[in-house]
């Protein structure tokens, strides 16, 4: 083999190896952005029950942790 033909063997295999990479960046890429959809989807639901839950608590006359203890303790 020829300097000129090993030569052109490595820019081949480093071009192979490049393509790979770009679309596993690529891949890892929309991975990232339907996470972040997904988590921000998840952090609006939990502030939406987080406010649901303080109006309900709100609404009570008397907290849970407010009550007297069961006369049988």
């Amino acid at each position: 083999m020829n300097r000129q033909s090993a030569m052109q063997d490595r820019v081949n295999t480093l071009e192979t190896y490049i393509a790979h990479q770009e679309k596993l960046i690529e891949e890892l890429s929309e991975v990232t952005a339907k996470q972040w959809q997904e988590i921000s989807a998840l952090s609006n639901q939990l502030e939406r029950l987080s406010d649901k839950l303080k109006a309900i608590e709100g609404g009570m006359a008397v907290k849970p942790g407010d009550e007297p203890s069961p006369p049988h303790y």
